[in-house]
């Protein structure tokens, strides 16, 4: 315990005097070392060794993100070798970004991965949603589109993100225009409600709609606009 509390700079926390009889020396390591594998490191600290009882002490560590200051005492009566040979190795480890990367998640990666066997619990609705699309993609054709995003950072989001995707695309949505007298509060980006009823039969059931374009026009009758609508969900 005194040992692991040295440290190259201030004072001791404790002072502990003791005779030790006997040819016995306690060696004691200086090291001040620049990171070669992977810098700026965000965060550093001494590899815990293999063995049950650790033939040195490591006491006083400082890093920061290029270098590490440290001490190392030999607790044993014997010589004792710090490379990978041996269980007493002296390795220093952290998290640094070293580099950037990209990966591309297509909807056949992730529902490949989401309706696997493994899964039983949601095997049966994602398997389903597969068979869907496919069916689709025979009768009217691939419509593909690509979103990037920067902070999408992990495979979990980019997961989170796809289900949300396929959730809201791949169930067809009704598109209509309604020609209505001229409103001008209505802008772009709006959303609608329309019910609409032929003889008694409801063909549009109280949905809601986003307003993605308009036009207007005039005649003897009056002026007029004609709203193109996109349903959402």
């Amino acid at each position: 315990m005194f040992i692991a509390n040295v440290s190259t700079s201030g004072e001791q926390r404790q002072n502990v005097y003791y005779e030790e009889f006997g040819t016995i020396m306690r060696e004691c390591a200086y090291f001040n070392v620049k990171y070669d594998k992977a810098y700026p490191a965000l965060y550093s600290k001494i590899s815990p060794t293999f063995n049950d009882k650790q033939g040195y002490v490591v006491s006083g560590f400082r890093s920061n993100p290029y270098t590490a200051e440290f001490l190392v005492f030999n607790v044993t009566d014997f010589a004792l070798n710090l490379d990978e040979s041996t269980g007493n190795y002296l390795r220093i480890q952290g998290i640094a970004f070293t580099q950037q990367s990209s990966h591309e998640l297509t909807v056949d990666e992730y529902l490949s991965k989401t309706s696997s066997l493994n899964n039983y619990g949601n095997y049966s609705s994602i398997n389903n949603k597969y068979v869907d699309i496919q069916n689709n993609r025979n009768t009217y054709g691939n419509k593909d589109f690509s979103v990037e995003g920067t902070y999408i950072q992990s495979i979990d989001m980019a997961n989170n993100l796809m289900k949300w995707m396929v959730d809201k695309v791949m169930v067809p949505k009704k598109s209509m225009s309604l020609t209505i007298f001229a409103n001008p509060m209505i802008q772009l980006g709006d959303i609608v409600k329309v019910n609409y009823t032929v003889d008694g039969v409801q063909q549009v059931p109280n949905s809601r709609f986003v307003v993605y374009n308009t036009e207007y026009q005039r005649s003897p009758e009056g002026p007029s606009m004609t709203l193109y609508l996109s349903e959402v969900v």
